[in-house]
């Protein structure tokens, strides 16, 4: 039993809260993961992805086909599978136009202009257009004066490994044995609609495009000279292109939205960036490509900063440089619109890789605010600030680990948390080669500004190959303490009892100071110790810590499970479960590389979390990016938390709904009174009896007694409450069949509420 001044202060604190809600419905119960959210654009594009770079040039994408356009030509490379080797592109380029001998005036220096889904380029006496459509390219030149008598000639030159081809309906084809381009038969049509057969031929260099001199004498002007750009495919292969690694960061802008970034697979040597916007209740808000060229951008991260209303994807581009690209977010309510910065490098170097992000969720921060990033390079770990504009700031101290150590593979929290601009903390960790020792997992903590607000320490040094570690951001602030968490991967040698396998391991920190020390988390989670339990992932809603992992079945089977699971820090010191791991996808797939953001560290005082990962079937393959929706505590029973333990003696009952646990609400209804209802809430105690077999189990001393027929708590956000029991019933004045003296009166059964 708590002591009367502890618990009326407890009490006196969650009834304020409740005071100032209105009454609510009660809610149905629900799974804590939602239905699957597809995160990855449909195989049929619905519309073409356009990007203009700061260079002049535009790309563009549509289902099975990129392009790009600038002084240097039209470059259009068909998608030939995402098994393709490499890309085989065809690039087009304006020589000259001549009537007759004649040639017509032209400047090939100038740049593509878009307007919708037309990008022109003027060439003088030509301009060359581009209607961009979802199947394809159509090439248009436009003639906009008669010119001389004669045949007119359109000369292109074409550069490409694709061998070339004319055929007799009058396309040309440019191809491999996977596939390639076809460009239709050309028409030439006036400006009153009359039409005419180009012809196509094949030269040295490239093909022309000749109008006949009678079609031009009695046409008007201007001339279109019109072909048509598709992709076709002869191999089988992958039907669609493929995605993998994703990641996924929230921002609390308008009714709230995640961003998922992942890979989209081209060819072996050209990997694409997206971004696919979700709303909260699941439906897509659309999909935007962060990187539509043919520079390969690998292995996306993606964080958020609330002030700025925007997002920042970091990647490693190439094999030269960590690339970004800001992604401003304009939302009311439901309705969003993305726009993207122009692309601009963080570091420049042949090894740099493995880069991470962390966002600011603090509203008021400081314009132009900052994200912190980190990567690996040659054998050490290294962050920089940049700004939401894209100015790069890098700290004076920029390498975290230990001189001299091998260190790489960081990751960052995925926001500096929810204290006041000037004392945000983002939290680093990595791996560390320990020599003959295997690996150990190191950790850092960078300020707001840059510099470091803990030098280097070590998080787990036992001898073990510990790897692949990931940090949580920090929890909100109980008692000047704020918490964070990080897990890590562990290999386990085999031996006489079990094989060789992997578990996942965790600590709960504050600060610099362990509070929980290394916990094998398969163990704590209940998972088969015979199992593989690799790449996790940890994030918090500000008081728990939801942690991801993948689970393989058996070296015999292709299957990979994703979990999920929440953990708290109970009593300052061990770490409890509140949800045991529950099961993303029970398909029979690969699911892996899982990601999780929540709506805490986007800005939203929120339980919810969104979390993301690829699955992938081998035969036929198959590999796209899903996501789902994460409450912990939901899945929890509600009969572990909502206990009968009196019964009552009236016809008046006590209904309880809703969910006990921080940051949500529960509902007490007192249905069927026949006097005046009245609610005690407050600690339980060895029940007080009453005559007619009415017992009172709820500690008279320090009980709140509310006059009412229908309560609503709110339990305050504060993971001091969690495992705290508190006990209601109710009691029905005036009402009979149960007591007489001194009025007459009925009591409910108790419910005692344990707080989740």
């Amino acid at each position: 039993m708590h002591p009367p001044t502890l618990g009326s202060c407890l009490l006196a604190t969650l009834v304020v809260a409740a005071s100032l809600l209105p009454a609510q419905q009660p809610t149905a119960p629900h799974r804590a993961v939602s239905p699957r959210v597809p995160i990855a654009p449909p195989v049929a594009r619905d519309h073409v992805c356009l990007d203009a770079h700061g260079d002049g040039t535009v790309w563009a994408r549509g289902t099975d086909w990129k392009a790009s356009f600038g002084a240097s030509g039209f470059v259009f490379v068909p998608f030939l599978g995402a098994d393709a080797p490499r890309n085989f592109p065809v690039t087009v380029r304006l020589q000259s136009v001549r009537a007759g001998s004649v040639a017509l005036p032209l400047d090939l220096s100038r740049a593509a202009t878009v307007a919708g889904n037309t990008v022109r380029m003027a060439r003088g006496a030509v301009t060359e257009c581009y209607e961009l459509a979802t199947r394809g390219v159509e090439q248009k030149f436009v003639v906009a004066e008669r010119p001389v008598a004669g045949n007119l000639t359109v000369e292109l030159a074409v550069d490409t490994e694709l061998t070339a081809a004319g055929h007799a309906d009058g396309t040309l084809t440019f191809a491999n044995e996977r596939g390639g381009v076809r460009v239709s038969e050309a028409i030439a049509i006036d400006a009153g609609g009359r039409r005419c057969h180009v012809q196509a031929e094949l030269v040295a260099d490239g093909y022309t495009l000749t109008v006949p001199a009678d079609f031009l004498a009695a046409a008007a002007f201007p001339l279109v000279i019109d072909p048509f750009f598709l992709s076709f495919s002869i191999t089988p292969g992958p039907g669609s292109t493929l995605y993998q690694l994703p990641d996924v960061a929230y921002l609390a802008q308008g009714d709230g939205f995640y961003a998922s970034v992942f890979e989209e697979i081209y060819s072996a040597t050209d990997h694409d960036v997206l971004v696919g916007l979700t709303r909260r209740d699941g439906s897509s808000a659309g999909f935007y490509y962060v990187d539509v060229s043919t520079t390969t951008w690998l292995a996306p991260r993606v964080a958020s900063h609330l002030a700025a209303s925007q997002f920042l994807c970091v990647a490693r581009v190439g094999n030269t440089s960590i690339g970004a690209r800001t992604i401003q977010l304009a939302a009311s309510g439901s309705s969003a619109v993305l726009s993207l910065g122009l692309p601009f490098t963080i570091r420049a170097s042949a090894t740099a890789m493995d880069a991470d992000v962390g966002g600011d969720s603090n509203r008021t921060a400081a314009l132009p605010g900052n994200y912190c990033v980190t990567w690996g390079e040659s054998g050490n770990v290294r962050h920089a600030l940049v700004r939401t504009d894209s100015l790069v700031l890098v700290p004076p101290n920029p390498v975290l680990d230990p001189v001299g150590a091998s260190a790489g593979n960081p990751a960052i929290s995925k926001c500096c948390g929810p204290a006041l601009p000037g004392a945000q903390d983002w939290m680093i960790v990595w791996e560390q080669d320990a020599g003959a020792n295997g690996q150990d997992i190191w950790g850092a903590s960078v300020h707001f500004d840059g510099s470091l607000s803990a030098p280097a320490f070590l998080i787990e040094g036992a001898n073990s190959s510990d790897t692949r570690p990931e940090v949580s951001s920090l929890t909100d602030v109980f008692g000047n303490v704020q918490q964070w968490m990080v897990v890590w991967q562990r290999a386990v040698p085999g031996g006489p009892l079990q094989p060789a396998h992997d578990d996942v391991w965790g600590a709960i920190w504050d600060g610099t100071t362990p509070r929980t020390g290394p916990r094998n988390l398969t163990a704590l989670l209940l998972r088969p110790n015979f199992r593989n339990q690799w790449n996790p992932c940890v994030e918090t809603d500000g008081m728990r810590f939801c942690v991801g992992f993948a689970e393989k079945v058996s070296t015999f089977s292709p299957d990979v499970e994703p979990y999920l699971a929440t953990v708290h820090l109970q009593g300052g010191a061990t770490m409890e479960v509140t949800s045991y791991p529950e099961l993303l996808n029970a398909y029979v797939e690969a699911d892996d590389n899982l990601q999780i953001a929540s709506e805490r560290s986007g800005g939203t005082a929120s339980t919810r979390y969104m979390t993301v990962w690829d699955t992938r079937q081998p035969s036929p393959l198959l590999q796209g990016c899903i996501g789902a929706f994460y409450r912990g505590h939901l899945n929890v029973p509600s009969a572990s938390y909502f206990n009968h333990a009196l019964p009552g003696c009236g016809a008046m009952t006590l209904v309880p709904s809703g969910l006990p646990a921080l940051g949500e609400t529960i509902q007490m209804n007192l249905v069927g009174a026949q006097g005046l209802p009245f609610l005690f809430a407050g600690f339980s105690v060895p029940p007080t009896s009453y005559c007619g077999g009415c017992e009172l189990g709820v500690d008279q001393a320090t009980a709140a007694v509310l006059f009412t027929n229908a309560f609503t708590l709110a339990i305050p956000p504060d993971v001091g409450l969690i495992g705290l029991m508190l006990a209601f019933q109710g009691i029905d004045v005036l009402a009979p069949g149960g007591c007489s003296a001194p009025v007459p009166f009925t009591l409910t059964d108790e419910i005692i509420v344990l707080i989740l």
